[in-house]
């Protein structure tokens, strides 16, 4: 939503701009539901990047990484569309801040949970956290995403089994 007229305007104000990217994933941002058209999505990132350096606006551009779905194709080529967004810069303002999916109930993740479940094969290994002991973030960011993360046999058998 934010353009080049709003880019201007802000770059005459004492503050920087924060704004949820999320992934550089076409793949990943249909599963997120951030773009609809995410071709179109990550044209416009690379635009408003592009631009809020060249105006010297500071800003923090959020990733989200582990969300249900993702997998190592999906994070590569995540990286590898940041990565080569900040290596064609003459000068950054800003920094691109990455952070895990967090499991929330009443969120979306939550009421579709056997969805991604079988979908993905996502599993949430603290699905109440709040009951839980210990680092409250760290447990709801306690996820595996996909099947696709699973490398091992005994971490298969454990993720057939429910128990991971």
């Amino acid at each position: 939503m934010l353009d080049k007229e709003d880019v201007d305007l802000m770059s005459k104000l004492n503050f920087y701009i924060q704004f949820d990217l999320e992934s550089g994933s076409e793949e990943m941002l249909c599963i997120i539901r951030k773009a609809n058209r995410p071709k179109l999505y990550l044209k416009k990132c690379e635009e408003m990047i592009n631009y809020l350096n060249k105006k010297e606006v500071p800003y923090k551009a959020l990733l989200m990484f582990n969300h249900p779905g993702e997998t190592p194709v999906t994070y590569n080529r995540s990286i590898a569309f940041f990565g080569s967004l900040i290596k064609k810069q003459d000068k950054i303002s800003g920094m691109l801040s990455a952070q895990d999916y967090a499991f929330f109930p009443g969120s979306r993740i939550h009421g579709q949970y056997d969805y991604y479940q079988k979908r993905f094969g996502t599993v949430v290994r603290h699905q109440e956290w709040w009951k839980e002991r210990g680092d409250q973030h760290k447990l709801t960011c306690s996820i595996i995403p996909s099947r696709g993360i699973v490398k091992t046999p005994r971490q298969k058998s454990a993720l057939a089994r429910g128990i991971v």
